[in-house]
C-alpha cells in the first residue's frame, strides 16, 4: 500500500524482539523524514476510513 503512494521505507523491518514482549507486531521504520511519517500517518487514515466505510 505505501509502495502504491510513493513512500517508500529503505530500512523498514518487522520488531520481532520488542513484539516477544508485547504481543503486538511492531514495525521499525528506520530513519524516515518527518514529511514521510506524516505521509504514512495519513494513508493509514485513510485506509481505515475506508475500511470502517466498507464494514459498515
Amino acid at each position: 500500500m505505501a509502495s502504491l503512494a510513493g513512500i517508500a521505507f529503505p530500512s523498514a523491518c518487522v520488531d520481532w524482539y520488542e513484539g516477544r514482549f508485547t504481543g503486538d507486531v511492531l514495525v521499525e521504520l528506520g530513519r524516515i523524514r518527518p514529511e514521510v511519517a506524516h505521509e504514512l500517518t495519513d494513508l493509514l487514515r485513510d485506509g481505515l476510513k475506508a475500511r470502517k466505510r466498507a464494514q459498515s
